[in-house]
């Protein structure tokens, strides 16, 4: 869920704190796999590029 719409939900007492907590968390931690994920990514390409012969540019 969207921390901003569990914010207004919260506002308007329609979920818990604990709720509002468990959604902000898991919308950080979504955050921070899909960086993870993106640097992984540009880190075996580089990998990649280099075996085949490439020169490495960051």
């Amino acid at each position: 869920m969207n921390p901003k719409v569990s914010e207004e939900k919260f506002a308007l007492q329609k979920i818990s704190y604990l709720e509002y907590q468990d959604a902000k968390t898991k919308f950080q931690t979504a955050e921070s796999e899909l960086l993870q994920a993106k640097f992984d990514y540009i880190f075996k390409k580089i990998i990649l590029d280099f075996y085949i012969g490439k020169p490495i540019m960051l």
